[in-house]
């Protein structure tokens, strides 16, 4: 019932929509925050899976509403939605839940970070290595996730990555070797076997079982044109 109460105005890219969802954003009623961030977050994803840029600028106003919200569940939308913002107001935010009690909210502080531009800033990089070492394991898992799609040479994530081939969970474990390959570190050829037979419900599509592969291609290839 609540998925279809949110989808019904959050598919619809109107001013109407959208003012009564800021207007409810500030009310005291953190239930009725939640509807509104629910329906801002359907509605900007609506918009980018339909290429129109209408409400490009708007979904900003996220910034403003994760930096004064304290209810856990709303704010865990919220930063949701920073996802799909980026720019250093939308990293200055997630930065500042590094160290929030809930792993939900801390879980979602790399995303904004958007690891696909280069090396992470002075203040961004140290949050990054710090999440990767969270007691929870939901935590380290995105974490990981986020750092295998990460481009910048950092020494530091190298290590980390290294690390993290030996957490409790395998799709971690599977992620941080991957990763490792894709940085053509050659610590994930003795890593990769930490990733273990398939758990339960894991399947071969379910994880990124081949870039020690490609990795070991590659260093073939330069040694054959070497």
């Amino acid at each position: 019932m609540w998925t279809e109460s949110v989808l019904a105005p959050g598919g619809r890219l109107d001013d109407e929509t959208w003012a009564e969802a800021a207007r409810l954003g500030r009310d005291p009623d953190p239930l009725n925050r939640l509807f509104a961030a629910d329906v801002l977050l359907s509605t900007v994803i609506a918009d980018g899976q339909r290429r129109e840029p209408v409400l490009r600028d708007r979904a900003r106003d996220f910034v403003p509403r994760a930096a004064r919200e304290r209810h856990t569940d709303v704010l865990d939308v919220l930063l949701n939605g920073l996802t799909w913002v980026g720019g250093p107001e939308a990293d200055a935010i997630g930065l500042s839940y590094v160290a929030h009690p809930d792993p939900r909210i801390r879980s979602w502080v790399p995303d904004p970070l958007d690891g696909d531009e280069g090396a992470l800033h002075s203040e961004g990089l140290p949050a990054v290595l710090t999440l990767a070492g969270d007691p929870d394991p939901d935590v380290r898992d995105r974490t990981c996730f986020w750092l295998s799609h990460h481009q910048g040479s950092e020494p530091e994530i190298g290590d980390v990555l290294q690390e993290l081939t030996h957490d409790e969970r395998q799709r971690t474990r599977a992620y941080a070797v991957a990763a490792l390959a894709h940085r053509d570190d050659p610590r994930c050829v003795e890593a990769e076997h930490r990733i273990g037979p398939l758990d339960p419900g894991m399947t071969t599509d379910t994880l990124p079982l081949l870039e020690v592969w490609y990795y070991q291609r590659r260093q073939q290839d330069q040694g054959d044109d070497g």
